[in-house]
């Protein structure tokens, strides 16, 4: 889920590329938003309120941490890029999230050694869940 516009999709996948994210599923916000950030928490408050989606791990930067927060995560389901600079200016402050200084590449390759969910599960999802039209008693399923 990204506060971005859908506009800069392909500079977003791009980027998830380059860092080595698996390919999977990318939110955009609708449209141009004067709040961004309101439009992006009231997304993944719908996602984990009203579809049950179960976050594990949560990725952005230093203003995404509060959004997360509120989702219930703790702050080593959190995550921030920052410069080895900025770390050493929080490491002083209580911790509110785990700083990536190495990259996420690094980082990524440290999670694929740590099983997060059985291997048994799976998840289902219905069209209507992203607003696309829906067949009856058709679902989709993942995992």
């Amino acid at each position: 889920v990204t506060a971005r516009p859908s506009m800069q999709k392909k500079r977003v996948v791009s980027w998830l590329a380059q860092h080595n994210f698996p390919h999977g599923l990318i939110f955009f916000s609708e449209g141009w938003s004067t709040d961004p950030q309101g439009q992006k928490a009231a997304f993944l408050h719908k996602l984990v309120n009203e579809m049950n989606v179960k976050i594990h791990r949560a990725y952005g930067s230093s203003k995404d941490k509060h959004l997360y927060k509120a989702l219930g995560l703790q702050p080593h389901e959190i995550y921030v890029v920052g410069k080895p600079s900025q770390i050493k200016l929080r490491s002083s402050k209580k911790k509110t999230a785990e700083y990536i200084s190495d990259g996420y590449a690094t980082h990524l390759d440290d999670l694929t050694r740590q099983p997060l969910v059985p291997a048994n599960t799976a998840v289902t999802l219905r069209k209507q869940s992203f607003g696309l039209p829906s067949s009856a008693r058709k679902r989709h399923r993942f995992g």
